[in-house]
Parts: structure tokens; sequence; C-alpha cells
């Protein structure tokens, strides 16, 4: 998905923003958006379902439709409050104490984040409406060497309701993109 077209060299500047709204009459809305730990890695793929038509003892058409994008990203830290905001977790502002319960429920984000290119270009990304869940987590002890553990989360992205959106992206080389990079990781 990312960089499909393009062979993509680097990922940086993972933000997430939680969607306030998402209705026909008031739109799409976010919180400001926050940066996640330094990008290491970002695995997409999308779910997608395809049918053809038959007519005549020969296929006349076919159809295919984006269903769902997954999304798996894994940074250098991902703060217990930010975790607990996109999990739907408790925190304590006082104490900084993350309880989880079995009934939590992830709140819909958006994911924002730049991919370099081979061609010295970055290619900038907004996914709009996603919810995370609980990832796998390994942890080793410190053994006669150093063995990064860096957190990984996965979540699902679907169209938003407001206008059927699911992402958006641009590349830094199109006439016009100065502007909207400018604002990229301030507002979705």
């Amino acid at each position: 998905m990312a960089g499909a077209n393009t062979t993509v060299t680097g990922l940086k500047d993972v933000y997430y923003a939680v969607m306030t709204n998402d209705d026909e009459t008031g739109g799409a809305t976010y919180s400001t958006p926050v940066k996640l730990g330094h990008a290491i890695s970002m695995d997409i793929q999308p779910q997608t379902e395809s049918a053809t038509l038959y007519g005549d003892n020969m296929a006349i058409a076919t159809k295919t439709k984006l269903k769902e994008i997954t999304v798996t990203i894994e940074t250098s830290d991902i703060p217990l409050k930010d975790r607990a905001i996109m999990l739907g977790h408790t925190a304590d502002s006082t104490t900084g104490k993350v309880t989880v319960k079995g009934d939590d429920k992830a709140t819909y984000v958006a994911i924002l984040f730049a991919a370099t290119t081979a061609e010295d270009t970055t290619q900038y990304y907004k996914f709009f409406k996603g919810k995370f869940a609980p990832s796998q987590q390994q942890i080793e002890t410190e053994g006669e060497g150093i063995n990064w553990q860096t957190p990984t989360m996965e979540g699902t992205f679907i169209a938003r309701s407001s206008d059927g959106k699911i992402y958006e992206m641009i590349d830094s080389t199109e006439s016009g993109a100065a502007t909207l990079i400018e604002n990229w990781f301030k507002t979705v």
C-alpha cells in the first residue's frame, strides 16, 4: 500500500489522533495529532473483495472493492498514556497508572505518517478511521548482549461514515503539496 508504485526506503513521524465525531451532519473531527515514538516499521495489508460477472460463457466484467486495511505499527515507544487512549483503558492522570478491564473498548483513531522514497521524495499518509487491539508483547531478560524489544500495535481501518474516505496520501513533489505538507501532522 504505502509506496506501492514507488521504492520506499524509510519511515518517519508516526502520529495518531482520536476521532471525536464521524457522521454525515457534523463530518469527521479529531483531536490534535500526537507523535508516537520513533518509527521503526509499518505493515499495511489491504483486504479486498473481488467478483467476476459471467455471460455468454465468458467473463464480461469484474469489480474489486477495498473493504478494510490492517495496519501494524512498530515504534521505539508507545507511552502508556497513549496506549490507554488508543485501546480505551483507564489512565490515572495523577499517578500515571493504567488499568485494563475486560470490557474496555478501543476508540477510533487516525494514523498519520511519512514514507521516504528512493527518489529522495517523501510520501505523506493519513488513515482516517481505525481501531487498534491489544497486541502480543514479548519481554526477555537482558543477557550478555542488547536485545531491543520494541512495541507493536495492530489496527483495522475502515471507511469514514461522513464521506467514505479510508486514507489519503500526497507526494512531496506534487504541485501544491507544500501547503498541505506544512500542516500534515498538525490536524487530520
